[in-house]
């Protein structure tokens, strides 16, 4: 790798904590959003919603314009957007305008995130497995440091000044991309490069795939599986277990582990299939035993070690995706964050209907059985089939 490509990466990594930063907004400042606009009922989960409507939109969009926009300019404008919608978030603005905020971030972050992936499958395609768990372990160190920093903001100013103060930041983020690739780009011929268009050829080449549309439900059931870990641990243990304090360790040592598992499992022996499929298993016997015994503590080590195991899922599969046809990385790209989007939304509800029909700790094995259909899925891959 030359020193243009290395720094132009870099970059990238850069424009990636601006997209960790906006995906993890809104969750901390949730309550106090709430409160200022005095939102009741259904009201209170209309955000969330319009910024999962906003990205999915994003994302089909990415599908049906490729090769009419190269992937820097979507994450240079995807990210603008976000950016910009954080601002005005922050300005007062009335709860209408808001929630219209809220999907244009939507827009914004679901084009940036996509399109920073599939690019950099593109930018290193002889280690991308390697440089994506980096990209993404990038995302969830990020990810980690958001609430605490927000935390600490809210302390001291206004939510909205919090929104503002955020937007600044994420803006520079992007801008300094946007500068890399007017100069750094120039040199780097896969830059400008733009792919075919999508046309009928396009959409049967990965969906008459048999590796592609294995990794698409195993990506499904491995993004539901988390999402039932980091929806509902924090509730499961400090309700259901009364012991509040240690929930939120659960989470924290979750994400840790989920990081270093981006960073390390390109690293490991194995094929990328074998690898999805044992930590899968692992994460659902692990999870599926803590539920059983369901002690605070163990269900703590059981987050630790989930996250260990399973924390590659996405990264690892986003890299398997994009090297099944190289050179046309933006629609299996995109098909698999729409696949992960969806299993997130699905996921949580999932659970909840469980625990209508079973209550709280029946339920919570659901996840467990999510993370062995995850493994099913990955075993059965075999070898990847290239196109």
């Amino acid at each position: 790798m030359n020193k243009n490509v290395k720094q132009y990466m870099g970059s990238l990594m850069l424009s990636v904590v601006a997209t960790a930063i906006t995906s993890g907004t809104l969750a901390v400042m949730l309550n106090d959003i709430i409160r200022s606009y005095s939102l009741k009922g259904v009201e209170e989960g209309l955000m969330s919603s319009l910024v999962s409507a906003g990205a999915l939109t994003a994302l089909l969009g990415t599908i049906i314009l490729q090769g009419r926009v190269r992937k820097t300019q979507w994450i240079i404008g995807g990210g603008l957007l976000m950016s910009l919608m954080l601002m005005i978030k922050g300005a007062s603005v009335p709860f209408g305008m808001f929630l219209t905020a809220c999907f244009a971030m939507g827009l914004g972050l679901g084009v940036t995130d996509s399109c920073q992936s599939a690019f950099l499958a593109d930018l290193t395609p002889s280690g991308s497995a390697k440089y994506m768990g980096a990209l993404h372990g990038v995302f969830g160190i990020g990810s980690f440091l958001t609430p605490t920093i927000l935390h600490r903001l809210l302390g001291v100013l206004p939510w909205h000044s919090v929104y503002i103060l955020q937007g600044t930041f994420c803006l520079v983020l992007i801008l300094q991309f946007a500068l890399a690739t007017g100069t750094l780009g120039r040199q780097i011929p896969v830059a400008a490069y733009r792919e075919q268009k999508f046309d009928r050829q396009s959409f049967e080449r990965f969906f008459k795939n048999k590796y592609f549309l294995l990794l698409l439900w195993s990506l499904f059931f491995g993004a539901a599986g988390q999402s039932g870990v980091i929806v509902w641990t924090l509730r499961y243990v400090s309700v259901y277990l009364g012991s509040p304090a240690i929930a939120t360790v659960c989470l924290s040592l979750f994400w840790v582990t989920s990081t270093l598992s981006r960073f390390a499992a390109p690293h490991l022996p194995l094929s990328p299939s074998r690898i999805l499929a044992y930590g899968a298993f692992i994460s659902a016997v692990v999870w599926g035993a803590a539920i059983g015994i369901s002690t605070p503590l163990f269900v703590c080590f059981a987050c630790c070690l989930a996250g260990l195991a399973s924390g590659a899922c996405m990264p690892m599969s986003l890299h398997e995706g994009a090297t099944i046809c190289p050179g046309n990385t933006g629609v299996p790209t995109s098909v698999l964050m729409i696949v992960k989007t969806v299993a997130q939304a699905v996921a949580p509800l999932a659970v909840a209907y469980a625990m209508s029909l079973w209550g709280m700790r029946n339920a919570m094995f659901v996840t467990a059985v999510f993370f062995a259909l995850n493994g099913t899925a990955a075993f059965a891959m075999g070898n990847r089939q290239t196109t």
